[in-house]
């Protein structure tokens, strides 16, 4: 099958959200809440990094039945990738239409002109420019600024120039999100509280023994008395202070002295996981001044309780 472009894939997509645009009066479209809701719907489903020869061969071989139930129902072209080959990169294209040269993302990070230091390439993130210092206080008198990098329209904003609707969920390289009324969560590239992409915790009494390559998390050593462990959860810098100390809140778990179990309390939170099980989200808050907290979501997972924590 012809391999077709980023550019023309929107193109296509865009000439034929214009056709049910126009199509309004008729029984192509019908309008909702003040938008032109189309009878049929246009479903792009991106998986970053995947290769389109291995996903032939693996549904040729039936080891991807829900691929293949998607291709029988509708279609499937090989992209070309962007130049550089990288996510950040690709995902401009695909979004803009445009090239490197257009929308201007060339690589994960970028050079700080001034500084000659590398920086996230995906949004610029500044702090506030005015101040006040009372004592060991540093209290901002205006807003910082967290600005996307990319240029160029994204085509749900063009969508949106149409009143076609859409929804985009968690798509890499839109943080923070174009401004646009339709429904988008950024995906890849949008930081974490402590301003990192994928940062995680790893605690275990086996801190001088472990081997296994953890890659992006941080790995804290802990002990285990009376069947409890108590520690803290990171938390950002506290920028209300001279000397940024990093915050925490406190973090207890209770091991079952029987069963692969624990309960774990944090905060007002307190649910027990078994051995290998996930929770769900919990929303927790970093106290940084008495007037001031920064709030967030995070999960657990109980890896192991014994013979190690």
């Amino acid at each position: 099958m012809k391999p077709i472009n980023r550019r023309d894939f929107i193109k296509l997509g865009l000439s034929s959200g214009a056709l049910l645009a126009l199509g309004s009066g008729s029984d192509l479209a019908t309008r909702t809440l003040g938008k032109k809701d189309s009878q049929k719907k246009v479903i792009i489903l991106g998986l970053d990094g995947m290769d389109p020869h291995l996903l032939q061969v693996w549904m040729r071989q039936g080891k991807l039945p829900s691929f293949q139930k998607l291709l029988n129902q509708g279609d499937f072209r090989r992209l070309r990738t962007s130049i550089p080959p990288q996510s950040p990169v690709a995902w401009s294209n695909f979004i803009t239409g445009m090239n490197p040269g257009g929308h201007g993302i060339f690589d994960f990070v970028h050079r700080d002109p001034e500084a000659y230091m590398p920086e996230f390439s995906g949004a610029e993130i500044k702090e506030s420019g005015k101040t006040i210092r009372i004592g060991n206080l540093i209290l901002p008198l205006s807003g910082g600024e967290v600005k996307l990098s990319r240029k160029g329209r994204a085509f749900w904003q063009i969508l949106e120039d149409y009143d076609i609707p859409s929804t985009v969920f968690k798509m890499p390289g839109n943080y923070p999100p174009a401004p646009t009324k339709q429904r988008t969560i950024s995906g890849l590239g949008t930081p974490d509280l402590v301003g990192s992409l994928n940062h995680f915790n790893y605690y275990t009494t086996e801190f001088t023994e472990l081997k296994e390559d953890i890659g992006g998390g941080e790995i804290h050593e802990v002990y285990v008395a009376e069947n409890r462990v108590k520690t803290s959860l990171p938390g950002p810098t506290n920028t209300f202070k001279t000397d940024r100390p990093e915050s925490s809140i406190d973090l207890t778990v209770y091991i079952d002295p029987v069963n692969p179990v624990a309960k774990i309390v944090i905060q007002d939170h307190e649910f027990i996981l078994k051995q290998g099980e996930w929770s769900e989200w919990k929303r927790i808050h970093f106290r940084m001044i008495p007037t001031q907290s920064v709030s967030g979501i995070c999960m657990f997972y109980l890896k192991q309780v014994r013979p190690e924590f």
